[in-house]
């Protein structure tokens, strides 16, 4: 008999039962092969290569967020985060509020699938009459996966946070502050792996912006989107 678990991520916990597998790694899907998926689908082009960047490897997210015409306006939000940053707490409380409410409009499209499953599981036990539908176990899956989702989005609004920093560490000529924003960066990618991990993410992300440098008197380069 063979056991095959899978994991997104390997934390602590699982270590002990790590040691006696032979660890496979799957990496993402490439970008290139999300957008050609989608284009065949026949969205937009625009609307596919920003799903694309969006999914981080994974092609039904992909396919999610190639529904959600809300996509660009979260991703600029997150984008503008450090040029609205002022080094008050209360700046960064207010941020992030209104960086969670957009979490809120990214399960929507998901929701709206989940109401969908549940229908027709709804239709078939009133045709058939069946008894244990799964029911339990479908509401259960539907949860795991709208928490899943809101930690994607978070991880990749957090890149797009990452690529504003990003775009300044990389310009010519070298910004005397490149340095700063490289740690930015780096502790954005930790708060990245941290989450997921039943972790508070309103705190995780007060506390990590209000480490962040603010770009506000910066001028915003045209495509850190």
């Amino acid at each position: 008999m063979v056991f095959i678990l899978l994991a997104d991520q390997l934390v602590p916990s699982l270590t002990t039962i790590a040691s006696r597998c032979v660890t496979v790694n799957f990496g993402p899907i490439s970008e290139s092969d999300i957008l050609s998926d989608l284009n065949s689908r026949g969205f937009d082009p625009q609307t596919a290569a920003s799903a694309a960047r969006a999914a981080a490897g994974n092609i039904d997210r992909a396919r999610l967020l190639a529904t959600d015409n809300k996509l660009a306006r979260r991703l600029s939000a997150f984008a503008d985060v450090p040029y609205n940053l002022d080094g008050t707490g209360a700046t960064v409380a207010r941020i992030v509020d209104e960086l969670f409410a957009h979490l809120e409009d990214a399960t929507e499209p998901l929701a709206a699938q989940h109401l969908r499953e549940l229908e027709d599981l709804e239709r078939r036990v009133a045709l058939t009459g069946e008894r244990g539908s799964g029911r339990k176990a479908l509401q259960d899956r539907h949860k795991r996966q709208i928490r899943k989702a809101r930690t994607d989005e978070l991880r990749t609004g957090l890149s797009a946070i990452a690529r504003s920093y990003h775009a300044i560490v990389t310009a010519q000529p070298p910004h005397p502050d490149a340095e700063e924003y490289s740690r930015a960066i780096s502790k954005i990618h930790s708060v990245m792996v941290s989450l997921g991990l039943n972790a508070n993410e309103e705190l995780a992300i007060q506390a990590l912006l209000l480490q962040c440098p603010s770009l506000r008197m910066m001028a915003r380069p045209a495509t850190v989107n």
